[in-house]
């Protein structure tokens, strides 16, 4: 038996998984260091540009909109503090 995997956001497209993303971390909590650092990977993605340009707009659509949150805050600060010591440890990662 093959399963063939499909890319997830070949029917709605790219911009709209990344907006709908955006809107996603904004209700995680997640704070403006770590949104950047999301935009900033997926510019490198392709659709190159399109898909950070559209994450940073959904956060904004959802801060703007005052979107609900869907974790309480001391779920966002472990979230938050999680994500950042995965970052420093890739940046530290020297191989």
């Amino acid at each position: 038996m093959v399963a063939h995997l499909k890319k997830t956001n070949i029917k709605k497209g790219h911009a709209r998984a990344s907006f709908k993303n955006g809107i996603m971390l904004y209700t995680i909590r997640f704070d403006i260091p770590l949104l950047m650092t999301n935009v900033l990977k997926r510019l490198l993605w392709k659709p190159y540009i399109i898909q950070g340009i559209a994450i940073l707009c959904g956060y904004f659509y959802a801060f703007l909109f005052r979107e609900e949150k869907i974790i309480d805050k001391k779920l966002g600060r472990f979230i938050r503090k999680y994500r950042y010591s995965k970052i420093i440890a890739r940046l530290t990662n020297t191989k």
